[in-house]
């Protein structure tokens, strides 16, 4: 099920905060007052897996390497060494988490309730996920464990919880797609963005956003539900075909068979204006604010807000060298524009974090 298409937890290309910022020769330094990372060089490395935190990215390189970059106000950034190969990673808000080769789970970062602190004898996790305060792992048999913040029940899962094979965290609530088909939600619920629609079911795809949640069905159409403030929840009439998801901050997208994009919600910031012509994309991807598309031929085509520099490319290099990125929308902070390298690679899959977008490239590289 999970497939390039459908970019629930890989990805890369960074493209992310740099207003008034002071960075030093090797991208270390502040915006704004905030530590950064390192800038590590990834020319030489192969990372495979990638993710997006809140200020953070981070990238899993071919011999298992965690590779992390960003704002380091927590040590979000900082990768505890000697560990062993990673399989999966996942960036909260301030702390991050790393799913590795033998099944056990490491995290880092800010652990004021608990986010970090791993439960002892955990092993056989395929995947991790975080939300704003809370880490949750999907474990080869279908089970999961949560730990962290619970000031809503987001690391409270129903009893009823069958065999799990998706595991997604919003802001302070969680999503699993179980192997039936069905979908169960916990936690926040303010907002009904835990009330999963009764008689859901054939499921192949969940995603959750900060107050409300999506499901893709296996006949193409999609359910939402959850906060409607803004239309978020509104899925647009007729809406079918579709093969992929994504929940952004207040907004919502989908990716149809024929290759177009369809995006409703909140448009503050122009991100549910779909470019004109936008066609050929294989996957999407929504920020609190943003959305990028990664097309058939390896190009990206991003829109919305540029706030914090999401649609800007990485430090250090030309923006002129940022193959086929097609850069749209607000940039309400003038943030300095600078690039990312692609040269003559293809880009095959994306993430977005809330501030920051990611992209892999065809043969493993990060840009």
């Amino acid at each position: 099920m999970i497939s390039k298409i459908l970019i629930i937890f890989t990805v890369l290309a960074i493209l992310q905060y740099n207003s008034s910022a002071q960075l030093g020769p090797d991208g270390t330094g502040t915006v704004n007052g905030y530590p950064i990372g390192p800038n590590v060089n990834l020319k030489a490395s192969t990372p495979k897996f990638l993710a997006a935190g809140y200020y953070h990215t981070l990238a899993i390189r071919e011999d298992g390497l965690i590779i992390a970059k960003g704002w380091n106000d927590y040590n979000q950034s900082i990768v505890p060494k000697n560990i062993e190969r990673a399989v999966s990673v996942s960036g909260g808000y301030y702390h991050s988490l790393a799913s590795l080769e033998n099944g056990s789970v490491i995290a880092w970062g800010r652990n004021n309730y608990g986010q970090r602190d791993v439960p002892e004898g955990l092993g056989s996790v395929t995947s991790v996920s975080a939300g704003h305060a809370h880490s949750m792992a999907l474990k080869e048999d279908g089970t999961i464990v949560l730990w962290g913040r619970n000031n809503y029940g987001q690391i409270s899962p129903p009893e009823a919880l069958l065999e799990v094979i998706q595991l997604v965290a919003g802001r302070e609530h969680s999503i699993a797609l179980q192997k039936n088909g069905t979908v169960m939600a916990w936690g926040r619920n303010d907002s009904r963005q835990s009330n999963v629609p009764e008689g859901l079911e054939n499921v192949t795809q969940v995603a959750a956003a900060y107050y409300h949640s999506l499901a893709l069905k296996g006949d193409g159409t999609v359910v939402a539900w959850g906060s409607n403030k803004y239309g978020e929840s509104d899925v647009p009439e007729g809406l079918n075909d579709v093969i992929a998801i994504s929940a952004g901050g207040f907004h919502s997208i989908a990716l149809k068979s024929d290759g177009t994009v369809v995006a409703w919600g909140r448009n503050i910031y122009g991100q549910t204006d779909v470019p004109s012509g936008l066609s050929n994309v294989t996957g999407i991807v929504a920020g609190t604010g943003h959305n990028a598309a990664l097309k058939e031929d390896g190009n990206i085509v991003t829109w919305g807000s540029n706030d914090y520099g999401q649609g800007d490319p990485m430090p250090g290099i030309s923006p002129a060298n940022l193959r086929g990125a097609d850069l749209t929308g607000a940039n309400l902070r003038d943030s300095e524009l600078t690039g990312v390298d692609f040269g003559n690679g293809t880009v095959i899959s994306l993430s977005i974090g809330d501030y920051h977008t990611l992209a892999l490239k065809e043969e493993g590289t990060v840009r």
